[in-house]
């Protein structure tokens, strides 16, 4: 009786687990490419040699590498590169335009249409620099967006 018992939980669980990764298994796999450019990023330079990294880029999850323009590290790493530094500048420009707002609110002698604008504004760049930071930075180049969407691709693949 407890066998039994102990065999239908397993099967309760192994019921949930399946279901739950069947639904949400391409935001799983977009989370794993995500993770896999968030970890070029943070190499120092492109000579860091990954032998995982560049076993990924020669496999099966990368189907078709011609069209991707991505042969080898250093170009993932310089793709990366280049697309932080563009999420980093978009970032910095919001937080400028925050922080002009803000020495504005500070002026007593605002009136109050003006303070009310501002803060406005303020809201809404707020918002911008919290989705900016949300972003993934395969939203920041093309080449990216398509290394992301063959692995994700790659790997729906695999599990079906």
């Amino acid at each position: 009786l407890i066998e039994i018992q102990d065999k239908q939980r397993v099967n309760f669980i192994y019921s949930i687990s399946n279901n739950y990764f069947n639904k949400y298994k391409k935001y799983i796999f977009q989370n794993i490419a995500d993770t896999l450019i968030e970890l070029v990023s943070t190499l120092p330079h492109a000579e860091s040699k990954n032998e995982l990294l560049s076993d990924i880029l020669k496999s099966d999850l990368i189907s078709n590498n011609n069209i991707l323009v991505i042969q080898s590290f250093k170009q993932l790493w310089s793709k990366v590169k280049s697309a932080k530094n563009f999420k980093n500048a978009d970032v910095s420009r919001v937080q400028i335009l925050i922080a002009e707002i803000t020495i504005k609110l500070r002026n007593k002698e605002l009136d109050e249409e003006s303070r009310e604008k501002l803060l406005l504004s303020f809201k809404k760049y707020d918002l911008e620099l919290s989705k900016l930071s949300q972003l993934s930075l395969d939203n920041f180049d093309s080449t990216l967006k398509r290394l992301k969407e063959t692995m994700v691709n790659a790997m729906l693949k695999i599990s079906s």
